[in-house]
């Protein structure tokens, strides 16, 4: 499998008061204050804090899916410890995508 070309995160959903708009932003790097810019969320009002949410969480679900698949894949699909590591990752990226993180 490749790398893949996507930026990294993590990501954070924001909810900008003074414009009245979801983002989806990545802090700067290189001791940059505030958060760098990513994508605006347009579209009806009652899914935009939920399409930032997912967004925000693409690296993880991304990172989780990874995980899941080599356990799945693995000659020890009875490991407890990968298992759980698995399960973990996808939960809190669940909960990510959901808001709930």
């Amino acid at each position: 499998m490749s790398d893949p070309k996507f930026t990294s995160g993590p990501w954070h959903a924001h909810f900008d008061d003074r414009a009245d708009e979801w983002t989806a932003r990545l802090p700067r790097v290189k001791g940059a204050a505030g958060q760098v810019f990513m994508c605006e969320i347009a579209g009806p009002d009652d899914s935009r804090e939920a399409n930032a949410h997912l967004i925000a969480a693409a690296p993880e679900l991304y990172e989780a899916c990874r995980i899941a698949l080599e356990y799945w894949h693995s000659d020890h699909p009875n490991d407890t410890v990968a298992g759980e590591e698995a399960r973990a990752k996808i939960e809190a990226a669940l909960a990510k995508a959901e808001g709930r993180k």
